[in-house]
């Protein structure tokens, strides 16, 4: 249904400031994130241990300042009703503003509208959440021109036995990583779907970033489980 749209008319409903359908933000990997190169990190966000995101602790002055930012517009600007996004103009892959926890933030559109509600991802943090359509915006143009904050990374080396990730190891995985600073390696990018390999070890338990996972390592306390395997590469 949403392809059928007359494109003159999809244009009129978006306000003058904020994007269309078909612009991209920029989701590029940083540039030093190299194999062998260090950061100290945090984790945002846990899926299973080949789908993470992670923000660099050097950026975080940029995040303290973007977050209050993307608040503040549409808490006090793009308030109107024609911020609203009519449910036909939905689109898988779009990027919009969406609330989470009161609060409001950067999202892109991760499947269809189902009952009034729909599939974000947050991308300055790697959230996957259902929303209501009520609580969607038009992305202001200022706001599409910052660069996802979000990097996805995936823990070398470990694999889950069955083929699928477990319950409880996704739900240890993200309690080992909850509000924690790491020493992150990176053993190798996958430059086609924008992820690092990466090995990350507490950095209140390490002197020194690891380049070989071992037993201290996240990758290795999470390779004891009985339902995760560990690769030799």
């Amino acid at each position: 249904m949403n392809g059928s749209i007359d494109s003159s008319l999809t244009e009129l409903t978006v306000p003058e400031d904020a994007i269309t359908r078909k612009v991209k933000i920029v989701n590029a990997l940083p540039v030093h994130l190299k194999p062998m190169a260090t950061a100290k990190v945090v984790v945002t966000s846990v899926l299973n241990p080949n789908h993470m995101y992670i923000h660099l602790l050097e950026h975080t002055d940029k995040l303290t300042w973007l977050a209050p930012h993307i608040d503040g517009i549409y808490s006090t600007k793009a308030t109107g009703y024609e911020w609203l996004i009519p449910d036909a103009m939905v689109q898988v892959g779009m990027y919009c503003a969406a609330k989470y926890q009161n609060r409001w933030y950067r999202a892109q559109v991760m499947g269809p509208v189902n009952f009034q509600r729909v599939l974000l991802s947050y991308i300055d943090y790697g959230y996957l959440r259902y929303v209501p359509l009520a609580d969607i915006r038009f992305l202001t143009k200022e706001l599409a021109s910052i660069p996802c904050q979000a990097v996805r990374v995936a823990l070398n080396r470990v694999n889950a036995s069955e083929g699928t990730w477990s319950k409880e190891c996704c739900e240890q995985l993200a309690r080992m990583v909850h509000r924690k600073v790491f020493d992150m390696s990176v053993v190798s990018v996958d430059v086609m779907e924008n992820i690092l390999n990466v090995i990350l070890t507490d950095s209140t338990n390490c002197s020194t970033v690891q380049t070989v996972p071992h037993e201290s390592s996240l990758n290795g306390q999470l390779a004891t489980r009985s339902d995760v395997v560990w690769s030799a590469y």
